[in-house]
């Protein structure tokens, strides 16, 4: 799982957009099968909901 928040553009006012990500990266050894982001929605000035996905049991390696 990955969140960050980074300033973006300039504002009239003087100060910074703010840009928010989050998301899961789906690995498998070196070779990243997938990133899934997270979605925002219009009058919610936060990420909180993943998109559709298919859960799978979780293998560990060694």
């Amino acid at each position: 799982m990955y969140s960050s928040i980074s300033n973006g553009d300039w504002l009239e006012d003087g100060t910074r957009e703010k840009i928010e990500r989050a998301g899961v990266y789906v690995v498998e050894g070196d070779k990243l099968l997938a990133d899934i982001e997270c979605q925002s929605y219009s009058g919610m000035p936060f990420i909180h909901d993943l998109p559709a996905f298919e859960e799978q049991e979780f293998r560990y390696y060694e």
